[in-house]
């Protein structure tokens, strides 16, 4: 009895505290990592042909959290065709109260961009942390955006390692191919009676330990 009783207050716990963020889309080689304290890091590749030579706005990933979830973006980054000429492929996070826009190549492409990350063939570059930190509203859901692709020249990622040791390969796959990485986490926020019930739970578990044998 006393083992029934433990497990479920346990089911209860794993119900109010586990986090069940929903990930939809990706195109190429996509991955979702837990970096543990580091937190999570979506990255996916797409084809230079999405908005090639074009301004508009493709969704690429989709993030819905639960109701009481807030997304916090730690770090975005881009890589694979985006060195030399005017190489450039633009992203965007949109949604949930953000609106940050990034790229990456030939700064001639950069019309309302809030960060630029350089310029890479072959490789990976990242932010972590000041403007590429920012946190969504409570319950929103969070797009990334592809804006425009310029000027492929075949050479997309190779062997790129990321802040966090995760290894990335595309070119075998798509030798124009451009990537985008996503650093976040997701931060539960419990509503009040939540709280309630936590605490009617770890009384009952009290109670089991003294009562029950």
């Amino acid at each position: 009895m006393q083992k029934k009783m433990i497990v479920l207050i346990a089911m209860i716990f794993c119900c109010v505290l586990c986090q069940a963020l929903t990930i939809t889309g990706g195109n190429l080689n996509t991955v979702n990592i837990n970096n543990g304290v580091n937190g999570y890091v979506y990255s996916t590749a797409i084809n230079y042909g999405i908005n090639y030579g074009t301004w508009g706005t493709t969704t690429i990933a989709t993030f819905t959290p639960n109701a009481d979830e807030r997304i916090q973006i730690l770090g975005v980054g881009l890589g694979g065709d985006l060195g030399g000429g005017a190489s450039t492929t633009v992203f965007k996070i949109y949604g949930g109260g953000l609106n940050f826009q990034f790229y990456a190549g030939n700064t001639s492409y950069s019309s309302g961009s809030n960060l630029y990350l350089g310029t890479t063939a072959y490789g990976l570059l990242t932010q972590i942390g000041g403007v590429a930190a920012m946190t969504a509203n409570l319950g929103e859901t969070v797009y990334i955006q592809n804006l425009l692709n310029i000027d492929p020249d075949g050479q997309a990622i190779q062997n790129a390692t990321d802040p966090f040791g995760n290894t990335f390969n595309d070119y075998s796959n798509d030798t124009s191919a451009r990537r985008v990485w996503i650093n976040y986490t997701v931060v539960a926020v419990p509503e009040a009676s939540t709280f309630v019930l936590l605490s009617l739970s770890g009384f009952m578990m009290a109670f089991l330990r003294r009562y029950i044998r």
